[in-house]
């Protein structure tokens, strides 16, 4: 979902019932980053979340720009290795050009629970 203002009050909504995060992160924009540690912080609260360990992919987008932080940069300015009840993993990636989107999904991918057939 989009993480504009106005559509962040939905996002509770669909906690329960997913099964994995993707979480993009504006790499280039230090104050982004601070907003988007914030809403990270509101999203482990809530117990649809908090209360599952659902696996979470961190998109550092921008990497192509010279000033973007990189995956250790992003993972200390989140305290990423604070979470230690899931897994979590980040993708440096350029959304314009594709570049990490693949090796991210794929992560994901492997993470997600295996559905049984009926």
């Amino acid at each position: 979902m989009s993480g504009q203002g106005k559509y962040r009050e939905l996002w509770p909504e669909y906690y329960s019932q997913a099964q994995g995060v993707i979480f993009v992160i504006d790499a280039a924009d230090k104050l982004r980053v601070a907003v988007a540690k914030n809403e990270l912080e509101l999203m482990f609260e809530d117990p649809g979340i908090r209360d599952r360990p659902i696996p979470i992919l961190f998109f550092a987008n921008k990497k192509d720009l010279p000033y973007a932080l990189n995956e250790s940069e992003i993972a200390s300015e989140f305290e990423l290795d604070n979470i230690s009840d899931r897994n979590w993993h980040i993708a440096a990636s350029n959304a314009l050009s594709g570049d990490g989107i693949t090796e991210g999904i794929d992560w994901l991918a492997k993470m997600l629970p295996k559905k049984t057939s009926k």
